[in-house]
């Protein structure tokens, strides 16, 4: 890496890992970095991540000169911020209800739009724009979020369903003797062993909701011509299903860029 650049570092918390992006002026990400087990992680542990990561790079911690956190797990607010504050110097951009977007959100403050949701629409909207077509973005994670934007560029809302590894959990944490099982892209529809029964329910229950909504959303929507991105940790496990038009699995990390441009101090 060219030690002369400046770049931002885009944070965006999961259920199950945290994500880093470093991009340069341009708005291109040159760099991602991945960590698991969030909870529980302290500060100092995730400054010798991103110093290793950093270092086999060949990016000195005085290169970043902004940061924003879009944080969906809390219990990993407080480790994040002070890691920023401490090892860049830096005080961080939280997405909040409050943050600047340029999208007009129709919802209702009951605990308004995760950070990641919020990310994923500004990337959307800017990123991949199509004129007069109604834009549905399906995230494949823990969860699964399909989030709609209008014709106008407005959000208009959108459904939280399951995942694959929270039907997993669902099944064996009942008390039952089914075992924890692991993700298996695209099995068979008819298990033959305990393992694949569960494998084959968990990957097939996240498909047909998602087909279920998409067919009732046009429907609702009174669209049948949606342009629809995929974006998500798993993404890639359901696009043989999924009828999409464009897939991108940073959406998120660059959404958050396009919301720090927008946010940032002059």
């Amino acid at each position: 890496m060219e030690l002369n650049k400046k770049y931002v570092l885009t944070v965006i918390s999961g259920n199950k890992n945290i994500v880093f992006g470093i991009f340069d002026d341009k708005n291109n990400m040159v760099k991602k970095y991945r960590i698991g087990k969030p909870e529980g992680t302290s500060a100092d542990e995730y400054a010798v991540f991103l110093r290793n990561c950093f270092k086999e790079d060949n990016i000195a911690l005085t290169q970043i000169v902004g940061v924003i956190l879009g944080i969906t797990n809390h219990e990993v607010r407080r480790p994040l911020e002070s890691v920023v504050r401490r090892t860049f110097n830096l005080t961080p951009i939280f997405v909040t209800e409050g943050t600047k977007t340029g999208v007009k959100i129709d919802y209702r403050s009951d605990g308004g739009l995760s950070a990641d949701r919020i990310a994923n629409i500004v990337a959307a909207k800017n990123l991949y724009p199509v004129e007069d077509k109604v834009t549905i973005i399906i995230d494949f994670g823990f969860k699964t979020v399909i989030d709609v934007i209008g014709k106008k560029g407005e959000y208009i809302g959108g459904i939280i369903t399951v995942g694959e590894d929270m039907v997993h959990e669902s099944l064996s944490n009942l008390k039952t003797s089914l075992p924890r099982v692991e993700n298996l892209d695209s099995p068979k529809l008819i298990g033959n062993t305990l393992k694949k029964s569960l494998q084959s329910g968990s990957y097939w229950t996240v498909i047909y909701a998602v087909k279920g909504y998409l067919y009732d959303f046009k429907k609702e929507l009174n669209d049948d011509n949606a342009s629809i991105i995929i974006t998500g940790g798993y993404g890639e496990g359901y696009l043989e299903y999924i009828k999409n038009d464009r897939v991108d699995y940073d959406l998120t990390l660059k959404g958050l860029k396009l919301i720090y441009d927008k946010n940032k101090k002059s």
